[in-house]
């Protein structure tokens, strides 16, 4: 799952520290993308289940349709 991208410089992912913030381009209220290989294949939320982490598949992208970027 895609949590959404950012563009930073090479010297600030060298020195991120504990408690840093990244700002991505996705809203917390939009679905993740889920890929497969390159391929956005699915749109869902992230979740836990019994203690795991868990991604509930909301929507299946169609072949040929957006792929998420």
């Amino acid at each position: 799952a895609e949590l959404g991208r950012t563009e930073i410089q090479v010297n600030d992912l060298l020195n991120l520290q504990i408690g840093d913030v990244l700002t991505l381009d996705q809203a917390i209220s939009e679905p993740l993308a889920i890929r497969v290989g390159d391929e956005v294949k699915y749109r869902g939320f992230p979740g836990k289940v019994r203690g795991h982490y868990a991604l509930k598949i909301m929507q299946v992208v169609e072949e040929g349709a957006e792929n998420g970027e």
